[in-house]
């Protein structure tokens, strides 16, 4: 086979590795069992061309061709990424899932610790502290469970994400900016989660705690 030029590198299926995957385009007349590939193109404004109307554009080529598949473009550019595909859907239902219980643990925990510190509460109003300092207390504590729960998550993620570089297409398993604005992301949601026991405690009436 003699080589007649050299055409830029393509994505395929398996182009999440390191290097292209070695592909030649070769002729019809010296390759004639090959599988041949047509590309259809039409406008918007008309209905989609059907099998009959291609079939009879082929046999006006002289093409010896014996069968015809139809594959709309969209079904071919998704069918080879389906473990891509499939892999993303449960990686983000189990991720919202830890979002969800890691949210409802953080609300958990601050709320048994403001239960278990009102009388706390109720003294430091009692002795002058304004109800704007004792929910930037108890954020401020709030703030401290989140920050050593994104720093040993992000501690976690940098080994497991270069394991899914597999499964990654046109994105980069160590992206900084991503990783920051994750730990962004969830460290708001977290400090929104805990804001109802702060409120809580700043609204206490400290004469009731005192008695209490």
């Amino acid at each position: 086979v003699t080589v007649v030029g050299v055409a830029r590198d393509v994505l395929t299926w398996d182009s999440s590795g390191e290097q292209p995957l070695p592909l030649a385009y070769l002729d019809l007349e010296s390759f004639p069992e090959r599988p041949l590939f047509f590309f259809v193109r039409h406008r918007r404004d008309v209905p989609a061309i059907g099998t009959d109307t291609i079939s009879r554009a082929i046999d006006a080529l002289g093409l010896p061709i014996k069968r015809i598949v139809v594959t709309p473009m969209e079904q071919v550019a998704r069918d080879p990424f389906w473990r891509q595909r499939l892999f993303s859907l449960w990686f983000t239902i189990f991720g919202v899932a830890a979002v969800i219980l890691a949210l409802t643990g953080i609300y958990g925990v601050l709320a048994a610790l403001v239960s278990q510190r009102m009388r706390e509460m109720g003294i430091r109003m009692a002795l002058g502290a304004e109800r704007r300092q004792v929910l930037f207390l108890v954020l401020r504590e709030a703030g401290g469970f989140v920050g050593v729960g994104v720093a040993i998550g992000l501690c976690a993620a940098y080994p497991f994400a270069r394991t899914l570089r597999s499964l990654l297409f046109g994105v980069e398993p160590l992206d900084g900016p991503l990783f920051v604005a994750s730990a962004a992301s969830l460290s708001a949601m977290a400090l929104a989660a805990s804001l109802t026991p702060a409120l809580r405690a700043a609204r206490a009436n400290p004469t009731v705690l005192l008695k209490s």
